[in-house]
């Protein structure tokens, strides 16, 4: 079995990884990534950490209100389902 393209298709989705992190940790803004089902926070750059004054482990699978990013659960939630619904 020829696996020649999928060799090449597994390069290419590595170096874009390779790109899309050196990206997303050089940004000069904070950066935060959540879930799009859950809403909880799945990865952070360390702009964002420093922004909240907070290690990375410390920020992830949590809600925006539960890192003060919100006053309460439903002001975080609500935000999330605008920007589910407005992108």
């Amino acid at each position: 079995i020829d696996t020649s393209d999928r060799v090449l298709a597994q390069r290419a989705l590595r170096a874009s990884e390779t790109r899309y992190r050196r990206l997303f940790q050089s940004a000069k803004d904070g950066i935060l990534i959540l879930d799009a089902k859950s809403g909880k926070i799945i990865d952070a750059n360390a702009i964002m950490s420093g922004l909240l004054g907070r290690e990375l482990p410390s920020l992830l699978g949590r809600e925006l209100h539960e890192i003060g990013m919100f006053a309460d659960e439903k002001a975080s939630r609500g935000a999330f389902a605008e920007v589910q619904h407005n992108g």
